[in-house]
């Protein structure tokens, strides 16, 4: 296989977006992990079946958006005849069926999550798309379905993963409607700083959550920082052609927003925390060739 070829699928499935996968799965464990330990194996077994559900749902997007794409993106790799739209459709049934599969052998909440997600997809990339806010609540749920996958692989669902996954579901949701007509124009500023206010509010609740722990708090500022410094410039006066680029930071930020959440729910799993932090480099690196959006 040779390079063009990796490079045409990795842009097909958005590989910078794949390295904020990781971050949801092991939040959703270390919200659960009060009452379950963290397993290597359950994580990576898991980590699996979500990337297999990312992939074919980027691809899957593509395939919808087709016939939109040849008239108004031709660039992109099934319109410009870069990747055959029938290897597209095998590779999404085959990244949904091999998922699915893993599934069903690893426990039944967690197979029940991954048909929840193929649902919600499929939705995102077809039918809600039609009603803007209904499609981002769905692209929402998409991601919030995702951290609940890694908390039912080691345990039950509870309040705290509920909390993050209803974090990162609204600040997704806040992502949609400011690039919803990016090439356009900005939403109102309230919308601009709606992915601030998601996170402010969870912090601010995480930290009552913890009795003000070390840890809550300095994660706690520093996402506040993070997601501070990308949402700033976003206004009236921010010029159409750099509005995309913003949309990648707020993308690319969720890796810092699973990074301090993690650590407010635990702690103790602080060099896990690190790791997945430390992929944030090489995703930032890999956005500045292959498409986020």
């Amino acid at each position: 296989m040779n390079k063009n070829v990796l490079k045409n699928w990795a842009e097909l499935v958005r590989l910078p977006n794949l390295f904020t996968v990781p971050g949801d799965i092991l939040l959703g464990m270390c919200a659960v992990s009060s009452v379950a330990s963290l397993s290597l194996t359950s994580y990576i077994y898991v980590l699996s079946i979500s990337l297999l559900l990312y992939g074919g749902g980027m691809i899957l997007n593509d395939i919808m958006d087709y016939e939109e794409d040849k008239q108004a993106r031709s660039h992109r790799v099934l319109p410009s005849g870069r990747i055959a739209i029938e290897w597209a459709k095998v590779a999404v049934v085959s990244c949904f069926s091999l998922a699915v599969i893993l599934s069903h052998f690893y426990s039944q909440s967690v197979f029940v999550i991954t048909i929840l997600l193929i649902g919600v997809i499929y939705l995102y990339d077809g039918p809600s798309r039609k009603i803007p806010h209904l499609g981002f609540v769905t692209m929402g749920a998409c991601r919030s379905l995702n951290i609940l996958l890694g908390a039912v692989a080691i345990s039950n669902i509870n309040f705290a993963a509920l909390l993050v996954a209803l974090c990162e579901g609204a600040y997704i949701y806040g992502v949609c409607v400011i690039a919803h007509n990016e090439t356009k124009a900005l939403p109102k500023p309230f919308w601009c700083k709606f992915p601030l206010l998601v996170v402010a509010i969870t912090i601010i609740y995480l930290i009552f959550y913890t009795s003000f722990a070390l840890f809550s708090i300095i994660s706690g500022l520093f996402i506040l920082f993070t997601t501070y410094m990308v949402v700033k410039d976003l206004n009236k006066m921010l010029p159409v052609k750099s509005i995309p680029p913003y949309i990648g930071k707020l993308i690319r930020n969720l890796i810092p927003l699973q990074f301090c959440l993690a650590l407010c729910v635990a702690p103790q799993y602080w060099y896990l925390c690190l790791a997945l932090m430390l992929s944030l480099p090489l995703c930032v690196k890999l956005a500045k060739k292959i498409t986020m959006s």
